[in-house]
């Protein structure tokens, strides 16, 4: 799983006496509509310190990140901003779209809230985002279908990945996924080592499929899948690896999520 934030800006603009939704809010709502679990979705407030800071102090825990804001001069299409300058620091976004405008060029009187968050998001040497759509709505369906297919596009290029596991004391670790038929797609199990050895994974008694993957040590909270195998549901060979530790998922999750060997994984346990 690449784990993807998505920010939008909370409303500040009056129509007819009324607070108006900002159209990034919009944008957002029409995104991934099933709400996957690996999306998340944050409001930003419209003062710029307060704004940062959520950033801040949200986006670390991300792999990656995509900011949402409105601009008034644009009339039918997303353009996403490479370029950010405060002060007399100018800062590049050097990650490449394939569906969405690239904004090569600082624009001066862009320096309101939206440069701030942008240029705090490029700072953080992460994978991010900014994108500027219309104030109008009427092009939404279009602009949120484009944006999603941006982020499928950019999550498929991402070589590590956060993933949800419990880390199974040693007690449990002959039982894993054993005899179990209702599971969490996106939840693993993790089996640790104090050092590497080969690992032997049974699977007569497990009736379900299992993405396997033989992990590296940990090094700064990131494990190298060193191998993946599939655990076919009551089998009688076991699925055997040489690492420290392991890690069983349910399948296809390698397969949905384009994970594989040399990749780094960064386990969130539940």
């Amino acid at each position: 799983m690449v784990a993807i934030a998505v920010y939008y800006f909370a409303p500040f603009r009056f129509v007819n006496n009324q607070l108006q939704l900002n159209n990034s809010k919009e944008i957002s709502d029409l995104l991934f509509r099933n709400r996957l679990d690996d999306v998340t979705f944050f409001e930003l407030p419209v003062n710029y310190i307060q704004a940062v800071t959520r950033l801040l102090d949200t986006a670390p825990e991300f792999d990656f990140v995509l900011a949402i804001g409105e601009d008034e001069t644009l009339k039918d299409h997303a353009v996403y901003e490479k370029k950010s300058k405060v002060e007399d620091n100018t800062v590049k976004n050097t990650l490449r779209t394939k569906y969405i405008y690239e904004n090569k060029v600082y624009d001066p009187d862009n320096n309101f809230v939206c440069n701030f968050v942008n240029y705090h998001m490029i700072l953080m040497d992460k994978k991010c985002l900014f994108v500027h759509v219309p104030v109008s709505r009427k092009n939404n369906a279009e602009i949120a279908n484009k944006i999603e297919k941006e982020l499928i596009h950019q999550r498929e290029q991402i070589t590590h990945h956060t993933i949800k596991a419990e880390n199974l004391p040693i007690s449990q670790h002959e039982i894993g996924f054993e005899k179990i038929t209702r599971v969490h797609p996106n939840r693993g199990k993790l089996f640790t080592s104090s050092k590497e050895k080969e690992h032997v994974m049974t699977m007569k008694n497990t009736y379900i499929p299992l993405d396997i993957l033989f992990l590296s040590n940990q090094t700064d909270g990131f494990r190298t899948v060193q191998q993946i195998e599939i655990g076919i549901p009551c089998a009688i060979e076991p699925v055997i690896g040489v690492s420290f530790d392991v890690l069983e998922i349910p399948f296809p999750y390698c397969l949905l999520n384009n994970t594989k060997p040399g990749h780094t994984v960064r386990i969130l346990e539940v």
